[in-house]
């Protein structure tokens, strides 16, 4: 599987080993190939200029520049043509494209919060 290949190269150990994921292997199978498709598939080739980290790529710029509603915009639209595709792989990646969209919208709100927390207007 393509996570696999991505997992030597990212460190995700943490949770102890006893309960590494029990019972939620599928789940993080779903996540670790959305993350692939984001950092190896269409969002590298896309959206990242040479090696820039994820927080720093448009997906987040964007989302600091018009607001989290520009995150909601994709997953809607991404939601949107997912109702259009015939094709069960074509649908699978666009739930991925979704997954990643949510991601950046949890990082954006986690930022949010802490610029508050330090008396930084938002």
């Amino acid at each position: 599987m393509r996570y696999d290949e991505l997992e030597k190269i990212v460190e995700l150990d943490m949770v102890p080993p006893a309960k590494k994921w029990k019972g939620y292997e599928k789940l993080r199978e779903v996540f670790m190939d959305a993350m692939y498709r984001a950092s190896c598939g269409k969002g590298k080739e896309r959206h990242v200029t040479g090696d820039e980290p994820f927080e720093e790529q448009f997906i987040l710029r964007g989302a600091r520049t018009f607001g989290i509603a520009a995150l909601r915009f994709q997953i809607a639209k991404k939601n949107e043509e997912v109702g259009n595709l015939v094709d069960h792989q074509a649908k699978i990646n666009e739930f991925l494209d979704i997954t990643v969209y949510a991601a950046a919208a949890v990082i954006r709100l986690r930022e949010v919060i802490e610029e508050r927390s330090k008396g930084v207007p938002v």
